[in-house]
């Protein structure tokens, strides 16, 4: 599956977890018709290499012999929801790069783990494919090499970087690409502009590498901007170095519409800090006829939920996300397949639930003007 630093399907999380599963025996009886070689490597090739490779943030799952010792700890992640780290519900708004599992590759992993995980014949494997060679970008911005200690915990660095721009360019794409792939497991790009909220621009997950918005949407960077880079580190046993890269791809000569952020932060009350059984909700409503490209949601706790949804001046409401159990150590961007096209005096709301004053999520929404 895609990475991941549990198991299976998608960006795993604490392998000290997994050596606490049983692995499947030596002598469980084969009773499956599934087969690793066939139809299992072809399910972790899709949701979870990006992340569990020989090169990644968790152990790999691209061989039978690497896979076949987490098979039990595998099927208890994804029965549990743990794996795919991603989570939000298909049946919204589509999303780009959705590693979820979908019900038939669930139940064909679970038939083959419950029946034995048989290898299967080497003919049925499929063809190597080969990762085209990446564009270069028109700059690239160094970032400072990041000390990251050997305590095991996960960190997040701020960073500021300056763009050094001699005159104003539309920007088209930001590409990260870390230093060391086996500690960085999320990165976000935002535009600081002076007396606006700062506008992302761009992210990385290992299974989420390269976004740019559907044209017209670009990034107007002025001459001079400088950039904000959050960096999500996992933690590692001894110390280690990261090295990470920018790079920023301009817009050729056109006709481009300037992508901006709204954030909406549900909000208690006269600012209580209790528990609220109750969802809490923040919204905003649309000045203009706008096209939403996608979003993030800023997490510091585990376990609340948001709902996004736009009220359309007809009385018509459109869920646009929905994320039953956030997830603070695998932050990830959500980007529409099809961006959302919504009307003048459209209500976009933000719903929270479960969670307290004090750790709020913030969901952040990037959109241009349509017209």
């Amino acid at each position: 599956m895609r990475r991941a630093s549990r198991v299976c399907a998608g960006a795993g999380a604490a392998a000290v977890l997994l050596l606490t599963a049983s692995s499947a025996r030596s002598d469980d009886p084969v009773t499956s018709a599934v087969r690793f070689n066939r139809e299992i490597v072809r399910i972790f090739d899709r949701k979870c290499v990006s992340c569990h490779s020989p090169a990644g943030i968790a152990m790999s799952l691209a061989t039978y012999r690497d896979v076949r010792p987490w098979a039990r700890a595998i099927r208890e992640e994804i029965v549990e929801q743990r794996m795919p780290p991603t989570s939000a519900v298909r049946g919204f708004a589509r999303l780009k790069d959705d590693i979820a599992l979908t019900p038939r590759e669930l139940s064909t992993i679970l038939t083959w783990v419950d029946g034995g995980v048989p290898r299967g014949d080497e003919s049925d494997l499929p063809a190597a494919h080969s990762t085209p060679a990446a564009a270069e970008p028109d700059v690239r911005l160094a970032l400072p090499p990041q000390q990251i200690p050997g305590d095991g915990q996960d960190l997040v660095r701020q960073l500021t970087v300056a763009t050094a721009l001699a005159e104003g360019r539309w920007l088209r794409q930001v590409r990260i690409r870390p230093g060391n792939s086996r500690l960085l497991r999320a990165a976000f790009v935002s535009i600081l502009r002076e007396g606006q909220p700062p506008v992302w621009a761009g992210s990385w997950t290992p299974w989420q590498t390269d976004v740019s918005p559907a044209p017209p949407g670009a990034w107007l960077l002025r001459r001079g901007s400088r950039l904000s880079i959050e960096l999500h580190y996992r933690g590692q046993d001894a110390a280690t170095v990261d090295s990470s890269e920018i790079g920023l791809f301009f817009a050729p000569e056109g006709e481009w519409r300037d992508l901006t952020s709204i954030v909406l932060t549900p909000a208690t009350p006269n600012g209580h800090r209790e528990h609220h059984a109750s969802p809490v909700r923040a919204e905003t409503t649309l000045e203009h006829d706008s096209v939403v490209w996608g979003g993030r949601i800023e997490v510091a706790a585990d376990g609340s939920s948001v709902e996004v949804a736009a009220r359309r001046p007809d009385g018509s409401i459109d869920v646009l996300l929905w994320v039953p159990k956030l997830n603070a150590v695998w932050p990830a961007p959500f980007i529409f397949m099809d961006p959302v096209a919504l009307p003048a005096g459209t209500v976009i709301s933000a719903t929270n639930a479960g969670g307290t004053a004090a750790v709020r999520p913030r969901i952040i929404l990037t959109l241009h003007p349509a017209s």
